[in-house]
């Protein structure tokens, strides 16, 4: 709403979000929510920056349930999960 009306100014936006980014990626752990792609960006950096995963808390969701969403946004069961609940093929 902000962004329509012109009271925002995205230059300052981008430039705050680079350096918390920036900043972020130097983590040696890390806490975010899932809900947020800043965090999820964030977390990547750091796994980026140091080659391995640093230990983290993502408050909202699970890590299994980060990436595994469909287009419209609900989660994807488990690989395996479908057939195991839907009982031996026919």
């Amino acid at each position: 709403r902000r962004n329509s009306r012109g009271l925002l100014n995205r230059s300052a936006v981008l430039g705050a979000a680079l350096a918390d980014i920036s900043l972020l990626a130097t983590a040696h752990a890390f806490v975010g929510t899932a809900a947020s792609w800043l965090s999820r960006l964030a977390l990547l950096c750091v796994i980026g920056q140091s080659g391995s995963v640093p230990p983290f808390a993502l408050v909202d969701r699970p890590m299994a349930e980060l990436w595994h969403t469909t287009k419209g946004g609900a989660l994807c069961p488990p690989h395996g999960a479908a057939r195991a609940r839907s009982g031996p093929r026919q």
